[in-house]
């Protein structure tokens, strides 16, 4: 009970400190890389998707992405693989992708570093799930940071947990709050999924309970005289995967450089929790965040590390007969959908190494995210948007996503128009769920279709 009387500081400190026991990735940044550098080449080469470098470079319009966007082992910048590492564990939207990691006039005033650390409070007093999404949030040293996570692009190995912080301090809250990394637990089959995809949950533009209002002054008043109701995709990896890459999907299919850059940001934020579904250690682990992220952490890094027993029966007919052309680049799966039943053990974090000679979890993932890549370059070739957008300006007028003082580019405004567009009290959905519920009419979103089951 003392541990509530504590000041705010040495909460902060205790949040702070104690982030490597929250952490409950699927896995760890190199791996997500590992996958999704695996993927985009194989998705590329068998020509289901087309990426030009000098075009998505020029079209996200950020120095700090590499020259070359495939790059596999870069230097002090980022390529498309490393950003479904970013996505979730290191930021909550793709709004904060581009904010946070690609903006190159990135300046904020001194009190957004405090509100930073006031915010890490959540991780004590909440005692449900919330979203890891912080738009008061550090911003992180970019080159630092990536200097670590790019040590060991084999993802044999990590740079410490603690390293990862001093550069992006934000990862504590992430790690904490991340129940929207975990499959739901009561979707036992296919058809269960259906009915969670386009599910949203309600929350507030802004709120006040661990903030000082007085330390920020007329921000904070403008924040505060501009509250409303967001919809965001349910708390579980399954919406998000969802609902992300249907928009993904939409935007794909629209002419014009920022509509380019939106689908990539969309899509690879959207790859993180599809590859996350694959883990052993967050498709039945129960998670519902605040001090619960302790019971969550065993289960998780106990399933993690000794297996789940699955059967992948899904993935095994699909790559049989719809990607037929993938079956000698992933050997481990190919040989694993041999076995009756199609019951197989999968891992997850470091695990996805260490069993990389006995188990099909690393070549499971990389299927899945071929999948969702394939499904976006047929909707670039396609050319064909299933949503209307309402551009109504005053609803994205929002003093919330200008916390670094900067004004909206082009291309933060279409992401804000997809993200943020469903924000008032008289919404009864999202364009985004919307985008998710059209495109599974239509047969797409098929990853998420191809998730391995618990037996």
């Amino acid at each position: 009970m003392s541990l509530f009387k504590t000041s705010s500081v040495a909460l902060v400190t205790f949040a702070c400190t104690m982030a490597p026991t929250f952490s409950s990735n699927a896995y760890y940044y190199e791996e997500h890389k590992l996958i999704s550098q695996i993927a985009l080449e194989l998705a590329i080469k068998h020509k289901m998707l087309e990426v030009d470098s000098d075009q998505l470079k020029n079209a996200i319009g950020s120095q700090f992405i590499c020259d070359d966007v495939m790059e596999r082992e870069p230097a002090k910048c980022m390529t498309l693989a490393d950003l479904p590492a970013i996505a979730g564990d290191h930021a909550g939207s793709p709004m904060l992708v581009q904010w946070k990691w690609l903006n190159d006039s990135r300046s904020a005033p001194w009190f957004f570093g405090v509100s930073d650390y006031l915010a890490s409070t959540r991780i004590i007093f909440d005692k449900g799930c919330e979203s890891s999404e912080t738009t008061i949030s550090k911003i992180p040293a970019r080159e630092d940071f990536i200097e670590v996570v790019h040590k060991n692009p084999d993802a044999t190995a990590f740079g410490e947990t603690n390293e990862i912080i001093n550069h992006d301090n934000n990862y504590v809250r992430s790690a904490a709050h991340n129940c929207n990394h975990f499959r739901n637990i009561e979707s036992l089959s296919v058809d269960d999924y259906k009915e969670s995809l386009t599910d949203n949950y309600p929350t507030k533009i802004w709120n006040t309970r661990f903030f000082l209002p007085n330390i920020v002054g007329k921000h904070i008043t403008a924040l505060k005289t501009h509250e409303r109701v967001r919809f965001k995709p349910k708390l579980e990896s399954d919406a998000w995967y969802a609902q992300l890459h249907a928009t993904a999907l939409e935007l794909a299919a629209r002419d014009g450089d920022n509509n380019l850059a939106a689908a990539w940001l969309f899509e690879t934020f959207a790859l993180h929790f599809l590859q996350d579904g694959t883990a052993s250690g967050h498709i039945v682990t129960p998670n519902h965040g605040g001090l619960s992220v302790f019971e969550t952490r065993e289960i998780h890094d106990k399933l993690s590390e000794n297996g789940l027993e699955v059967t992948i029966e899904h993935a095994c007919i699909a790559l049989k007969t719809e990607y037929q052309a993938l079956i000698d680049d992933l050997p481990m799966l190919s040989q694993a959908c041999t076995k009756k039943g199609f019951e197989t053990t999968i891992y997850g974090d470091r695990n996805l190494v260490k069993h990389e000679s006995s188990s099909p979890t690393k070549d499971l993932a990389v299927f899945l995210t071929t999948v969702s890549l394939a499904e976006l370059g047929g909707s670039f070739k396609r050319g064909q948007s299933l949503v209307v957008l309402d551009e109504r300006k005053s609803d994205y007028d929002d003093p919330h996503w200008t916390f670094q003082g900067q004004p909206n580019n082009r291309l933060a405004e279409t992401l804000f128009a997809w993200w943020e567009s469903g924000g008032n009290a008289l919404a009864t959905t999202t364009p985004m769920a919307e985008a998710a519920k059209k495109n599974l009419d239509k047969g797409r979103i098929k990853a998420i279709k191809l998730w391995p089951q618990a037996i």
